[in-house]
């Protein structure tokens, strides 16, 4: 039994993996490989967000439909990328990783205990993996979809829930940036607006 934990480990690991990153592509994520080169950072701080969504850890689906959403990423490309991915979005991602931790410890030893009896609970396994991993993919399947159409009130909503559920890690700068992004999502909903009606004029 020992020994068939780690592989259930990655065998696990490496399926949500997969999942997550198909799923990422058919949302309009962009490739993780650009000119043949793969960005590390960029790319383990998504697929730790698309776990932690998958897990249900809390504040992760809060987090990835902010970051994810057309409003945000428009207000995001005039902030400093800086500011950006190390007080807004790195503590985040660093806090999923390591509760992700717990969560897939407690996941495969109920699947390892289960193994004990060898064809049962290969059956059991099998069924607890396909079923935990339908669930966990129509969690992150929900939450890409209801990234896409995004208003600033659900925005100010999943704030709220993350500061809520991240309470030990969110602090002023946090808030700043949040504020930041409503101001210019605000500012470009209303040039919109002006250029709709210089159109109709």
């Amino acid at each position: 039994m020992a020994a068939t934990i780690p592989a259930d480990t990655l065998q696990f690991f490496g399926v949500a993996l997969r999942l997550s990153q198909e799923l990422a592509y058919m949302f309009g994520y962009r490739d993780f490989w650009d000119d043949d080169e793969l960005d590390l950072e960029r790319v383990r701080s998504e697929l730790i967000l698309f776990l932690g969504v998958m897990f249900g850890v809390g504040g992760a689906a809060s987090t990835l439909k902010v970051v994810s959403s057309k409003m945000a990423q428009q207000a995001l490309k005039k902030l400093p990328q800086k500011a950006l991915t190390k007080t807004f979005y790195y503590p985040i991602v660093k806090k999923i990783a390591t509760l992700i931790g717990v969560k897939m410890t407690k996941d495969i030893f109920a699947k390892g205990v289960s193994k004990v009896i060898p064809v049962v609970g290969g059956v059991v396994s099998g069924g607890l993996t396909y079923t935990s991993m339908t669930k966990m993919g129509n969690r992150l399947r929900n939450t890409m979809y209801d990234s896409l159409n995004y208003s600033t009130q659900e925005f100010q909503k999943d704030t709220n829930e993350i500061k809520r559920e991240m309470s030990d890690i969110i602090d002023i700068e946090f808030e700043e940036i949040e504020d930041q992004i409503i101001d210019q999502s605000d500012k470009d909903n209303d040039q919109d607006k002006d250029n709709d009606q210089h159109k109709h004029e």
